[in-house]
């Protein structure tokens, strides 16, 4: 199997096509200028023809992939060196510190929690949240006061987040949920009362 100039995946079979991306008619009118974009629908990963397309390009690749000889190689010397523990830059309220760490191999950093003389607790486990680790925790910001967290949600790569609220003494979830976001911030007013934040309409609105 080799891959050369940019064609497809070629094995003892033959080439393996590319799955086909169809062409459609949307386009745009910018100052009398007619732009096309046959392409728009791929933008919407929730539909299920842009799933379809993706799992077929996942196929193709992980068909590919699985055969190169180095790969076994490379696996090992990436797992060795990505197997240390590593923490991120705490923020502090008060007494409370929250920071992110990971014990070397984990998918997703851990949310920590800790008080002055006492010992770092879990707060938030994004690891915990589906089967695979693929739910990143994205954005936290805490409350002047420290009482609560807002932080947002990425699910499997997606540039779209949700923001949740939990409360640092015992982790418990609000109610409160924001969807529609992405490459937001967040941050408290001086109050506690909320959070700024920037999201896209829901689709439809």
């Amino acid at each position: 199997m080799s891959v050369t100039n940019g064609a497809a995946p070629e094995s003892r079979g033959g080439p393996q096509p590319y799955p086909p991306a169809r062409r459609d008619d949307t386009l745009d009118v910018y100052h009398g200028t007619v732009v096309p974009d046959p392409y728009r629908w791929l933008e919407d990963d929730a539909d299920p023809d842009t799933r379809a397309w993706l799992a077929a390009q996942e196929a193709l690749a992980g068909a590919y992939l699985q055969r190169l000889p180095e790969r076994a190689r490379f696996h090992q010397r990436l797992t060795e060196l990505w197997n240390h523990a590593r923490r991120g830059a705490p923020e502090r309220r008060s007494d409370l510190l929250v920071f992110h760490h990971n014990d070397g191999l984990q998918a997703q950093p851990v949310l920590y929690r800790q008080r002055d003389g006492a010992e770092a607790e879990v707060l938030l486990d994004p690891n915990r949240l589906s089967d695979a680790g693929t739910t990143a925790l994205v954005t936290t910001s805490l409350s002047r006061d420290g009482t609560l967290l807002a932080y947002s949600l990425s699910e499997a790569g997606s540039d779209w987040q949700r923001v949740h609220v939990l409360r640092t003494s015992n982790g418990e979830s609000l109610p409160d949920e924001v969807r529609w976001c992405k490459f937001t911030g967040l941050a408290w007013d001086h109050t506690g009362d909320g959070f700024y934040y920037a999201r896209y309409p829901a689709p439809g609105e």
